[in-house]
């Protein structure tokens, strides 16, 4: 109810405007009164997204190729056609000077569907068993669906300068696996639980070089929850000659960064998009619970700097071709680059590689006010094989997804944008490795973690 009064009191207001600008010329617009108007639509901006993300916030997987219905509709493509709030405040940051004034409230249903299998000849383990005693068995996971929200606004009015405002969140991972007792991870780590959570807000500014070149800068701010079950990160205690890492609850940290990107559309036929993500730096997250030294127990993990580039061809009667390719620096990232254990036992990270991008995206103008879309992607796979067991709390194993979508255009006000996104079930497989100085042991071994993810999206774009 609370969705259709909004609609409906944004409808009349819409009403409202069209009859003064009959009378009305656009006053010169000013510094004093463009962040009067700016600080006002802020703080509205920040009362609805309380309201709107208080019952849902909460997100798996890691980095997301989309943030929205339109960018998920079309496999992640976004840093060279980006023709909606959420799409453009995420990827593409220059092209908002392209974009009218807005509001967009997006959610996304997300269901990741990880599963982890092992096997080990426990003879290895203790010598007093036979050859051959195999302990084989799968861990399923029992994390629930989550919904990701997002809150886009921009302000363009008539000047060079653009603005904009946006709230997700970007990015996660996690797993449930309930102890088993026909696997080998349970018998070593029992119960393996991981959650982790990105929220950020941006603040764009965009200036319009010329009528067909823009530059945006994003200075962004960070705040992550981490949980992670046992706490591989820490400096573990040994008891009775056995490794034990502590474990505790979630914990938070705090971090920053920017985003900078430049955008060109010839208003006929052509769009270009290029886009910097810094790594977005974080404090440690830092445990109440103690390490084998005494020490409060701590995890370092940032979030990695992404180089996307796209472009759009429009020249096509009533249909739009989109190509997007990015790199995302996982590699030299601190919690998810480092590999193998350190000398004090504790994990230094994933050990994962970096990762590489391509996305393919097609829309068509069906109707008047239809739009549809589809859209396929590919990236490499971050995760060595041979340091996969590592990964156990994270996979991140999807390298091929499919994507559709369509907008419906209500009136000159409101538009409605659905979009579907399939990441198809990736595998890798690889020895369990025991903590050592020298960086840890592989035994012979196997376990294989899987991965599949699907992700419904639905924006309401509200023009001002």
């Amino acid at each position: 109810m609370w969705l259709q009064g909004l609609l409906f009191y944004l409808q009349i207001k819409n009403e409202r405007l069209a009859k003064r600008r009959e009378n009305f010329i656009q006053p010169t617009v000013t510094i004093e009164n463009l962040y009067t108007k700016m600080k006002l639509n802020y703080l509205s901006f920040f009362i609805i997204f309380y309201l709107f993300t208080q019952p849902t916030y909460g997100q798996t997987g890691h980095v997301l190729n989309g943030s929205g219905a339109r960018s998920f509709g079309m496999a992640g493509v976004g840093t060279g056609y980006a023709t909606n709030p959420s799409t453009a405040l995420t990827w593409s940051p220059a092209a908002i000077s392209k974009l009218p004034s807005s509001l967009e409230i997006s959610t996304s249903l997300i269901t990741l569907s990880p599963r982890n299998y092992a096997e080990l000849d426990l003879s290895l383990l203790d010598s007093r068993l036979p050859l051959g005693s195999i302990l084989a068995g799968n861990l399923e996971d029992d994390s629930k669906p989550t919904f990701l929200p997002t809150l886009s606004y921009i302000y363009n009015p008539d000047s060079r300068w653009s603005f904009g405002l946006t709230a997700a969140g970007i990015g996660g991972f996690g797993v449930d696996y309930q102890s088993s007792e026909s696997s080998p991870v349970s018998l070593l780590f029992g119960d393996v639980k991981s959650q982790y959570r990105l929220f950020q807000i941006s603040l764009t500014t965009a200036y319009e070089i010329n009528d067909k070149l823009s530059i945006g800068f994003t200075p962004t701010f960070n705040w992550a929850s981490l949980e992670l079950a046992p706490i591989s990160t820490a400096v573990p205690m040994i008891v009775n000659g056995q490794v034990v890492y502590p474990s505790d609850d979630k914990t938070t940290s705090m971090g920053y960064g920017f985003h900078a990107g430049l955008f060109y559309d010839n208003n006929e036929d052509l769009s270009l998009g290029l886009t910097y993500k810094s790594r977005q730096y974080f404090e440690d997250f830092e445990y109440s619970t103690r390490d084998g030294l005494g020490n409060l127990a701590r995890t370092p993990l940032d979030y990695p700097m992404i180089i996307s580039v796209g472009g759009a061809y429009k020249g096509l009667k009533d249909l739009v071709l989109a190509v997007e390719a990015r790199m995302i620096n996982f590699s030299s990232t601190p919690g998810l680059g480092g590999r193998g254990f350190g000398s004090d036992l504790a994990v230094k990270g994933f050990g994962w590689d970096d990762a590489y991008f391509l996305g393919f995206g097609v829309e068509y103008f069906l109707s008047e006010p239809f739009i549809i879309r589809g859209g396929y992607s590919y990236n490499t796979n971050p995760v060595d094989e041979e340091l996969s067991f590592f990964s156990t709390a994270a996979p991140a194993l999807v390298q091929h997804a499919a994507s559709l979508g369509s907008t419906y255009t209500v009136n000159d006000f409101l538009e409605i944008s659905i979009g579907y996104h399939h990441g198809f079930k990736g595998t890798v497989e690889g020895p369990i490795i025991t903590p050592s100085p020298e960086g840890g042991q592989s035994i012979p071994s196997l376990v294989r973690s899987s991965l599949a993810t699907q992700v419904l999206s639905i924006d309401l774009t509200m023009f001002l």
